[in-house]
């Protein structure tokens, strides 16, 4: 019976009919905040480098020698189960939408999967800019090495040419 129910048990029955995809609105704001501080991070220049040594770097080494020690390139196996996951999302979606009863339920449901998958891929595309778009707003080589790219004259670029094409036909013979 109803007046037998504890207050938490009527508190969650309130709030997943008043609000049904709390978690899902809350997934979509951690999303955009994790957005915003990469947004915010690429201005700060030895935040970044720190990131891009400390965790970043450690995490694309591994991924680097995980993919040189089995001969699949990782990232071919996670683009693969990235559109696998993304289409076995969709499909699910569109049958929970299709096994709904009334129109109102089914806007519910379509609203909840297509909310779901928005919240899937902006997760997908914040690890890509921490992992992959942070190393683009740390220092270069020529800054990390103290190399610096210097002027060269056409000649001396068609002598070093002409001495590496001397010693490839070398090679070759």
């Amino acid at each position: 019976p109803v007046f037998l129910r504890t207050r938490a048990e009527k508190r969650t029955k309130e709030t997943r009919e008043t609000m049904p995809y709390k978690k899902l609105h809350l997934w979509l704001a951690a999303d955009g905040l994790l957005l915003l501080l990469y947004r915010l991070l690429r201005g700060n220049r030895p935040l970044v480098n720190a990131l891009t040594e400390q965790v970043t770097g450690p995490l694309r080494r591994m991924l680097g020698r995980a993919s040189y020690l089995t001969d699949v390139s990782i990232m071919e196996v996670l683009d693969v189960l990235a559109i696998l996951a993304g289409l076995a999302y969709l499909v699910w979606t569109i049958r929970a939408v299709t096994r709904a009863a009334g129109r109102r339920e089914k806007l519910r449901r379509a609203y909840g999967g297509l909310l779901g998958f928005a919240c899937a891929g902006l997760s997908v595309w914040a690890v890509f800019c921490f992992l992959w778009g942070l190393g683009y707003w740390a220092d270069g080589f020529q800054e990390k090495s103290g190399i610096y790219a210097q002027p060269v004259a056409q000649e001396d670029l068609l002598a070093v040419t002409a001495y590496f094409a001397e010693q490839t036909a070398r090679a070759a013979e």
